[in-house]
């Protein structure tokens, strides 16, 4: 081969082997270009999931609020002898296949057909679920030891105190059944125990077995055992907030009309002072919580002031000589005096025992003028005094644990029909506008007195809109207001029997 030959050669090679630099693309061939899929190496990965958003926390939670439950497990006399046999789990079986199915209605207690509506009513007409469920009292119904005589001809204590027993035991299924997994915090009432109403005995075997059987609803630890069976009365967390807690007394303590028949009878025993026991556990309490920057919440079943009902309807004397309170003298003033120090930690307190829908407000001396605390009075299930049947629930602020309002609910027994339906709410009905506190009772009881139409209000909600109940009314409504803002005899007189309450 020749030279020149040889080097065109050599340059072809050359040529071959190099590569020229590609133009720039386009502008119209670019987004063709940058859409041509990758060769895939690999499987592809999946795409991450786009973050839930955060559940935003509630701005309100709920409590509800029963009392005065008087269940009546007498309607069906032929069935009581059945219930006595029996086990307490055996009740529900028995009571469904009983007579006395039907609600009823005014002027007697509460049959099984209206405690299982009752019940039921806060998980279908509420909000659901409670924080917390509070009872102020009275679970028994009236006269109930005659009327187990009457329907089993037995009047020994051990058939007695066993069937009481088996109703509380029943009733504390029942409650815990409806409220799974959510506290309940009873209170004593008058009609609860062995001995009579008004007449529990101080560390009493009633009040060891009911220790017993309401420590696990009430979520008791030892404390609860131990104060709880002294006399009926404990504390308690609150179940939501931990700058809160729950103290329920036992008030029947304080009442007139008490007195320990049952105990007094032991020889060598001294006499029991169980006022003045738990005033000064109450004390305690008090002191720790305010040491421990906690607000208090009070729960029991007989509210301290006036029994406007009795007061009305005594045929003894003059308006001035029939007006009575609920609570001793040396209670009342002890306890006012108790709250009234310690009014800048006590929310409120609730109470039951008179079966209608109001409030007190509570002064520390015997002057009105200046309320420093007030008493929400939730009303019956038992329709006994002509009242329907209700309950409340109570809307609490998530931030500060402060109750914004509450809704009262009917049943009204004088419909064809009757279901639960909300009666009123509390802040639309008397046009308040933030909280339910001190404060706005204070300016809606101001406005029952001057506003006919706000006073209209307040007489139809006090029996739980039924009209026909004939406890208050045009004429006497007057009483049932000076009732509301007075804690001594002295002072109703000067408000109703002295005039002063007239607009």
């Amino acid at each position: 081969m020749s030279p020149r030959v040889v080097c065109l050669v050599a340059l072809a090679v050359l040529a071959c082997g190099r590569q020229e630099p590609r133009p720039k693309p386009t502008e119209a061939e670019a987004p063709l270009q940058a859409q041509a899929p990758a060769a895939p190496t690999s499987e592809p990965e999946p795409p991450t999931p786009e973050p839930e958003p955060p559940t935003p926390e509630p701005s309100s939670t709920h409590f509800v609020s029963l009392s005065d439950i008087h269940f009546d497990p007498f309607l069906d006399p032929q069935l009581v002898p059945q219930l006595a046999a029996a086990e307490a789990p055996e009740w529900g079986p028995l009571l469904e296949n009983g007579a006395a199915k039907d609600l009823g209605g005014h002027g007697r207690d509460t049959s099984y057909a209206v405690l299982k509506s009752a019940l039921a009513a806060p998980a279908s007409v509420g909000p659901w679920p409670p924080q917390f469920v509070i009872i102020s009292g009275d679970f028994l119904a009236h006269s109930y030891r005659a009327r187990y005589e009457a329907a089993t001809g037995d009047k020994t204590d051990a058939g007695y105190h066993a069937f009481v027993d088996k109703t509380l035991q029943f009733l504390t299924a029942e409650i815990s059944a409806t409220f799974p997994k959510i506290p309940v915090f009873p209170a004593l009432g008058n009609n609860d125990s062995y001995c009579g109403d008004y007449l529990l005995e101080p560390r009493g075997e009633f009040l060891t077995m009911l220790a017993r059987a309401w420590s696990p609803m009430a979520r008791g630890g030892p404390e609860f055992a131990q104060t709880f069976a002294a006399g009926g009365w404990y504390e308690a967390a609150h179940p939501g907030r931990a700058d809160q807690r729950l103290i329920v007394l036992n008030t029947v303590f304080f009442s007139r009309n008490y007195r320990d028949a049952c105990g007094a009878d032991e020889p060598g025993a001294e006499p029991a002072d169980p006022t003045g026991e738990q005033l000064a556990w109450l004390e305690r309490r008090l002191e720790a919580a305010r040491g421990a920057n906690e607000k208090v919440s009070l729960i029991y079943h007989i509210p301290p002031g006036i029994n406007v009902y009795s007061s009305l309807h005594s045929k003894a004397g003059a308006c001035a000589q029939t007006s009575e309170t609920f609570w001793r003298d040396d209670a009342s003033t002890a306890f006012l005096q108790l709250v009234d120090q310690y009014h800048d930690i006590i929310l409120a307190s609730f109470a039951g025992h008179i079966h209608t829908d109001d409030f007190r407000l509570t002064y520390p001396g015997a002057e009105p003028g200046a309320a420093s605390g007030f008493v929400h009075l939730t009303p019956a299930i038992s329709p006994m005094f002509g009242n329907n049947p209700g309950f409340q629930t109570f809307e609490l602020d998530a931030a500060d644990g402060s109750i914004r309002d509450f809704t009262t609910y009917v049943l009204d027994l004088a419909q064809p029909a009757p279901s639960w339906r909300p009666e009123y709410e509390f802040r639309a009905a008397y046009g308040v506008e933030r909280s339910y506190d001190l404060a706005a009772l204070t300016r809606v009881r101001e406005a029952i007195h001057a506003d006919s139409e706000i006073r209209a209000k307040y007489i139809a909600f006090n029996p739980v809109d039924n009209p026909e109940a004939k406890q208050i009314g045009p004429n006497n409504w007057s009483a049932y207001w000076c009732g509301t803002g007075t804690m001594t005899t002295a002072d109703f007189n000067r408000c109703y029997c002295d005039g002063a309450a007239i607009p």
